[in-house]
């Protein structure tokens, strides 16, 4: 079969052959190439099949494996002309109007407020949109309630609207957790933010995907518990106006494994399958040797052919439940979670004394200040490296489970466009809503966990997503004293 590179892509090749990009104006994104890759598309023009091409730039000095790489990845990002046509075709309907998207959740997905106001409390509030705004500020507020502070009731900041923090939380928080504008003028009085949260909506090219955000500090009792996360749609449906953006990045499995964002589905749902069954710690431990052997199909698939059967292959080949023993953490990997956690709790202190008061993330001083001493918790286990591990059951492997699956839908199985950080991201604020729970005396207790977490969710991901990049290791390290961390 000879290859030939899609004909709407844009090569910009540097004239010393040092290097080079192709623009792909469809998805609107950019593939960096080095000396192997600006030597290799030049070639991919039908006239050669991957053992002519590989012949010809072997003959001009260039490695093979760096040229079975760079050809694969071109491969993997849909950039040679017949793979990924569905995809691409299929994201063209959508622009064009001709497909609308379905909205989608996980079936066993649902979500009950508690009432614990920690979102009206501690957490950003807004942006609201202009139109919202002068809705509630035609409402008559400042008669329904003589006590509220004086000044605006909303705050800008970086261009947007934001309603207004006081000390309690925000500005219509009333005693009880509840909010006045809800109490006194309907639901529909508060911004459709207030409204949906903790419900969020991905826009792909297979679904509206509505997910739930893991921020609410009761996540997980009211992530069981009422009417059927779905049933938001009906509320996220009003935000959709305009073109349709999809979300369709680059994924990176590793810095030099890039593929296509279709492929990364087929890799997502299998992690929610892993992760939604067994023993959670186990089964996020095997999570990772899933990971590893979605990478190694990656790297092997055979030169000229359509990855998204290798990994259509793949996937009915994976078990869902480990084979092997338990790893116990062994000294090295405590090291990595030491010094992981020393790294992220001198970040968090230093965020607390450089956080600029007039920034929009001066909210996030509280969260620090709650989260810290559970970081600290933390590195106090990691330094005496307890010889016990916790094994969840009954109601909390249930509740772990459920969130694990769930943490694969939206935006959190795919911080920065790296799913490894995904899977470090779990086990930290799994880790987190343990510390907390311990240190309010109710460790273990599942209505207790979710605060710990939800400051985990809200608070680490600026911090341990570059980190997470950058030392890969740790992630690994992390999950595999996990239990142990928990205990």
């Amino acid at each position: 079969m000879t290859l030939r590179l899609r004909a709407e892509l844009e090569l910009q090749i540097a004239p010393d052959g040092s290097g080079g990009k192709v623009f792909d104006p469809f998805l609107g994104r950019t593939i960096t190439l080095g000396p192997t890759g600006a030597a290799l598309v030049g070639k991919i023009d039908g006239t050669r099949d991957p053992d002519q091409l590989l012949a010809d730039l072997i003959g001009a000095g260039y490695a093979r494996d760096k040229i079975e790489d760079t050809l694969r990845c071109l491969t993997l990002l849909h950039a040679i002309d017949g793979i990924g046509d569905g995809v691409r075709a299929r994201m063209a309907s959508i622009w064009a109007g001709e497909t609308e998207l379905v909205y989608r959740a996980l079936p066993e997905a649902r979500f009950a407020c508690q009432g614990s106001g920690m979102c009206c409390q501690s957490y950003r509030l807004g942006p609201v949109t202009a139109e919202e705004v002068a809705a509630v500020s035609a409402l008559p507020v400042r008669e329904a309630f003589p006590d509220l502070p004086e000044g605006e009731l909303f705050v800008v900041r970086d261009d947007k609207h934001y309603l207004r923090s006081v000390a309690t939380g925000c500005v219509f928080l009333q005693d009880g957790h509840l909010c006045r504008l809800h109490a006194r003028f309907g639901e529909h009085a508060k911004p459709e933010m207030c409204r949906t949260y903790p419900a969020g909506i991905k826009l792909t090219f297979e679904a509206a995907v509505v997910y739930n955000n893991q921020q609410c500090s009761e996540h997980f009792v009211s992530q069981a518990a009422g009417p059927p996360l779905i049933e938001s749609a009906s509320l996220l449906r009003q935000r959709r106006t305009g073109q349709v953006v999809l979300f369709h990045p680059i994924v990176f499995l590793r810095e030099d494994t890039p593929v296509d964002y279709a492929h990364f589905l087929e890799l997502e749902r299998v992690l929610r399958d892993v992760l939604g069954q067994g023993a959670p710690f186990r089964q996020l431990a095997h999570a990772l040797d899933v990971y590893d052997s979605f990478i190694t199909v990656a790297r092997s698939f055979p030169l000229g052919t359509d990855p998204a059967a290798a990994f259509a292959q793949w996937r009915g080949s994976v078990a869902t439940q480990p084979s092997g023993p338990a790893s116990h953490g062994r000294d090295f990997e405590w090291d990595e979670v030491l010094a992981m956690l020393s790294a992220l709790i001198l970040e968090l202190e230093t965020a607390l004394v450089e956080l600029d008061p007039a920034s929009v993330d001066h909210d996030m001083v509280p969260l620090i200040t709650e989260l810290l001493p559970g970081m600290e918790l933390l590195r106090r286990r990691a330094t005496e490296r307890a010889g016990t591990g916790l094994t969840p059951s009954g109601e909390l492997a249930a509740a772990l489970r459920t969130s694990l699956a769930q943490r694969f839908q939206g935006p959190l199985s795919l911080p920065a466009d790296r799913p490894l950080s995904a899977i470090g991201e779990a086990a930290l604020s799994i880790a987190a809503a343990f510390a907390c729970a311990s240190l309010r005396g109710r460790p273990g207790d599942v209505a207790t966990l979710g605060r710990g977490h939800a400051l985990a969710n809200r608070v680490l991901p600026t911090f341990t997503t570059p980190m997470f990049r950058k030392h890969p290791e740790r992630v690994r390290a992390l999950v595999t004293v996990l239990d142990r961390l928990c205990a």
